[in-house]
This record gives C-alpha cells, structure tokens and sequence, in this order.
C-alpha cells in the first residue's frame, strides 16, 4: 500500500523537475533574446517572428507582425544604446507550443533630430507563445498585460 502512494508523489516530484528544467531553458532563450534587443538588432528580432505573428497590447489591441515590426522594433533599432533584462516567472507546455510568462525591464537612449535627446525607462509584463516549425521556434503571439514606461528628455 504504502508503494502505491509514494508512486504518485514520485511522479510529481519528476514532473516538476521537468518542469525547472523547462523554464530554466527558456530563461537562458530569453536571456540571449535580451542581449539582440540590447543590441538593437532588428533583424534578429524579426528573425523570431513567424509569419502570422500577432502582438496583443495591454489595452487589447491587435497588431500585425508588419505593424508590430514598424512601430515596436524599428524604432529599437534607431536607438543609441538600450539595455534589456528579461526575466521568466513561468513557462507552461500546450503540445507543440510554449507559453512564456516574461517580465522585461528595459532602458533606451535616442539622439532624435526631431524631439533631440532622450531616455527611455520601462517594464512590460505578458505571455509570448512559441511555437516549433521543424527545428525552429518562433513566437506566433505576444500578449502584453502590463506595461508602463516613462520616458525624459535632455542629457
């Protein structure tokens, strides 16, 4: 009797540590996905992107992966220096997709000819789901829950 107890707390004991290696995987992903956008690489950014990516903003806002890249990531790439830090409270596995809980704290610098000089200060909270063509993951969705920047101008 007491082997037929100890067996379904075994498997949740394996279970979750399948689970810790999962999301510590995914925070060393977005880890390195911090450094391209630290890096202003736009490109690199695109290249995560599936096709049909959506953005969901935190009113509830739908953006296209076109929209999303114009108006998002471009201007990253416009930037003087930026500085990412991402950190991954949870990831939950659907089948063939991956659902990343994600806190991202970030800090932009501009030399803007139109509004000159400026900093950005900021934290975005939301689920990036992943999911795996082949080999390759990509994010088909981005649903931001919390954001909130703040943004000084001058030197």
């Amino acid at each position: 009797m007491k082997r037929f107890c100890l067996t379904p707390a075994l498997l949740i004991l394996i279970a979750s540590a399948f689970a810790g290696d999962l999301r510590h995987d995914w925070a060393q992903k977005y880890n390195a996905i911090s450094k391209i956008f630290s890096d202003r690489n736009v490109q690199g950014i695109q290249q995560m992107l599936a096709d049909k990516f959506v953005l969901i903003d935190e009113k509830g806002v739908r953006h296209s992966r076109a929209d999303a890249i114009k108006h998002e990531y471009e201007p990253l790439g416009m930037a003087n220096y930026a500085h990412f830090e991402a950190n991954v409270p949870s990831v939950r596995k659907r089948g063939s997709d991956v659902d990343v809980s994600y806190d991202v704290k970030y800090y932009v610098v501009y030399d803007d000819p139109k509004y000159g000089h400026y900093k950005v200060h900021g934290e975005e909270l939301g689920v990036d789901t992943w999911h795996k063509f082949g080999n390759t993951w990509l994010v088909v969705q981005t649903r931001v829950t919390k954001a909130k920047e703040s943004k000084v101008s001058g030197r």
